[in-house]
């Protein structure tokens, strides 16, 4: 009907301006430019959003995106900057789960740090997995650009002075990791040297009790 339609040409127009502010953000972070706007965020308020967001969304369809409840949890970050990463994780995850399949996204403290977990029943091929951060790589064929995990590794490790890791086990299924400092990115934002390399210190998901 008339109202399902408004819904889907609000739905494209958002999902537009989402992806025009994805491209830019991730310009400006390759060149070296990306200023962050570092505050003090709600977690829950961040799980919202990522719910509202995907709630329509085409990479859900079929599949549930279970979120696990962190109450009172805080941190300093760049709220725009952390949601692109989140989002590119559980697109991917999404798109990487078959038709009835669940994508569990976790949230915790660890000491200094905060950490977020997206974890999907699917599994990584092994040249998949040996190649998932560098840009351009897509594990889907003619879709996509290749830029999802790219950008939010980038992000992470460049820009909000986090570590991401992922494991991907036949009889676990996939968990990429992303730890935070809680008190903000110890680094100032624009120095993009450390995307270059891997970290993977403390970013095992072997500790996740949600899947």
């Amino acid at each position: 009907g008339a109202r399902e339609t408004a819904q889907g040409v609000v739905e494209l127009t958002r999902r537009l301006a989402l992806e025009i502010q994805s491209q830019r953000l991730l310009r400006q972070a390759e060149e070296g430019a990306l200023a962050l706007r570092v505050g003090e965020l709600e977690v829950p308020e961040l799980l919202e959003d990522l719910e509202a967001l995907f709630r329509r969304h085409y990479a859900a369809r079929e599949r549930t995106l279970d979120l696990e409840p962190a109450p009172g949890l805080r941190l300093r970050s760049d709220r725009i900057v952390l949601l692109r990463v989140l989002t590119n994780l559980v697109k991917n995850a999404l798109e990487a789960t078959p038709p009835g399949g669940t994508v569990h996204l976790a949230c915790r403290p660890e000491g200094p740090w905060v950490a977020f977990e997206v974890a999907n029943p699917g599994v990584m091929p092994p040249e998949a997995a040996r190649r998932v951060f560098q840009r351009g790589f897509s594990t889907k064929a003619e879709q996509g650009r290749g830029l999802g995990t790219y950008s939010a590794r980038l992000f992470t490790e460049g820009y909000l002075g986090g570590h991401i890791a992922f494991e991907s086990h036949a009889a676990t299924g996939t968990c990429f990791r992303v730890r935070l400092p809680a008190q903000g990115p110890p680094v100032p934002a624009g120095d993009a040297t450390s995307s270059n390399r891997t970290r993977k210190d403390g970013t095992s998901c072997n500790n996740r009790d949600h899947v």
